[in-house]
């Protein structure tokens, strides 16, 4: 299954040609910038925003890469958890929205004393355009199966159709799968920099990693037992709490040699996938 997202957000920003000219004239310079009025206080959107972020990531977290129009990769195993998980995140940004719909007359007027003259009545749309302006838009496809694909040509022209699909399906699926071993790289990576830098070690470092371990069995859409080999050396990894990591000299130094054979490990795997043929999912 393949699944696109798109959030739409009013940006509450608006550019002034009046007072760029103004501030040009002053300085006695030209093409020098672009003046952008905040047409309401930042905290007046920060409930949606942060939302919307949280979807976001959630949605990344959740799916792996296809293809450079913006559709990911649902695994069926993480299809159930992944819509229950959007709709309740979707539901709490239609309640921001909501609260932001019924606070708007009050937000315009405090922008009206905050801006002064700056203040232009027709840079804001109306209460039912700006609600509109806020939307999360989830569409789902089935993954193109060559076998399934027929078309009324000559059936030379057909297979070599088929055969080109077959290939960008390979290389989709190759990136994918390739991508759930870059995340846990991206992590395990992460915590070594820390401790030999002797960074801080925040408690982040080790949760993030133990999601991902939860998280990757329901992406791993082409049942790789290597996946269940990685999230087993990782919990060589996360098995001391972070306070430990950060007072444990020993602990930390355990973990960087843990995490560097788990690094080569998934490292051999990714050398792998590079030759590997993936014809569907």
């Amino acid at each position: 299954m393949l699944v696109t997202l798109v959030i739409s957000q009013w940006t509450a920003r608006k550019y002034d040609k009046k007072v760029t000219t103004e501030v040009e004239s002053l300085y006695k310079v030209k093409d020098a910038g672009r003046y952008n009025k905040k047409l309401v206080e930042s905290d007046k959107l920060d409930a949606i925003q942060k939302i919307a972020g949280r979807i976001r990531i959630f949605h990344y977290d959740n799916t792996l890469p296809w293809d450079n129009e913006g559709a990911r990769l649902l695994p069926t195993g993480n299809y159930m958890n992944y819509m229950k998980e959007i709709t309740v995140l979707n539901n709490q940004f239609n309640d921001a929205v909501q609260n932001f719909y019924n606070d708007y007359d009050r937000i315009l007027a405090d922008a009206s004393l905050r801006l002064k003259e700056l203040y232009v009545p027709a840079n804001y749309p109306s209460k039912e355009k700006v609600r509109q302006a806020f939307a999360i838009k989830i569409e789902t496809r089935p993954v193109e199966d060559p076998d399934h694909f027929v078309l009324s040509i000559a059936e030379k022209e057909n297979n070599l159709l088929r055969k080109e699909l077959e290939e960008r399906n390979s290389q989709k699926i190759k990136r994918a799968a390739d991508s759930l071993m870059e995340r846990f790289e991206e992590s395990i990576s992460l915590i070594v920099r820390r401790i030999e830098d002797n960074s801080v070690f925040r408690d982040s470092l080790i949760n993030n990693l133990k999601s991902l371990m939860e998280t990757a069995p329901k992406l791993n859409f082409f049942d790789d037992s290597r996946i269940g080999s990685i999230i087993d050396r990782c919990k060589n990894i996360v098995k001391y709490t972070p306070v430990s990591v950060r007072e444990s000299v020993p602990i930390r130094q355990e973990i960087v040699k843990n995490a560097t054979e788990t690094l080569r490990f998934i490292g051999n795997i990714r050398d792998v996938l590079t030759k590997q043929n993936f014809s569907k999912i």
